[in-house]
């Protein structure tokens, strides 16, 4: 069983020959998927969201369920996702309660499996929702998953994701032992003045940017204290 990623990646990703694979993600997933965060994370999301995966850890559970997963659903496995190493530990008794082969586990609630497809998907990668008690199952894009999971963390009736036109999405997939991304971009800070990035690292609560303030000298801040410059 695979997922369309290219040995090229792979090799990117987990041999040395470059320290990560960068993937954009686009369309209804990433307004989805942008919704969903700043509804789980209760704050306003930056300009550019990354969602950073080890790819050690990656590889280590691609090997023992025998797949490759679809760059795409890796945004399952970021800020206020399922632990990726879940996908692994499940497996037996996901076995034991029915879960066909065929479905990759994520997390199990009442009964109630959240899983993966695993196979390839040319639109969108496939979440199942299988019910034990009868084995029934029910399908969905993973957008829409993204929908519905926005409704635990909203008041009020669930709206369409906003447009999010200017907001960039990515998956990267990073050795732990690499340098942080190099950025170009300026900033500006209440104490610190303007500045420009000149690398930054993690995610979500833990995004921070390496800033050259100039006269001020080079500071390690996370993201939210500063102001992006257009």
């Amino acid at each position: 069983m695979a997922f369309p990623i290219s040995r090229a990646a792979r090799r990117v990703a987990y041999d040395g020959v470059m320290p990560e694979t960068r993937h954009a993600i686009d369309g209804a997933l990433k307004r989805s998927y942008l919704a969903y965060l700043a509804a789980a994370s209760r704050r306003a999301l930056s300009r550019r969201v990354v969602v950073e995966i080890n790819a050690r850890r990656l590889e280590d559970v691609e090997t023992s369920l025998g797949l490759s997963f679809d760059p795409r659903a890796l945004l399952l496995f970021g800020e206020h996702g399922f632990p990726l190493a879940d996908a692994v530990r499940l497996k037996p008794s996901a076995a034991k309660a029915g879960v066909p082969k065929t479905l990759v586990v994520l997390g199990c609630e009442e009964h109630v499996w959240t899983c993966l497809r695993a196979k390839a998907e040319a639109e969108e990668p496939t979440i199942v929702l299988f019910l034990d008690d009868d084995r029934s199952e029910e399908p969905m894009p993973l957008h829409r998953w993204f929908d519905r999971e926005r409704e635990a963390f909203t008041d009020g009736p669930i709206l369409p994701p906003p447009p999010y036109v200017d907001e960039t999405l990515e998956v990267v997939v990073r050795r732990a032992d690499t340098a942080p991304v190099v950025a170009a971009y300026r900033v500006t800070h209440p104490k610190f003045g303007e500045g420009s990035v000149v690398a930054e690292e993690g995610s979500g609560d833990s995004h921070k940017l390496e800033i050259d303030f100039g006269a001020n000298g080079k500071k390690k801040l996370l993201a939210r204290f500063v102001t992006r410059i257009e």
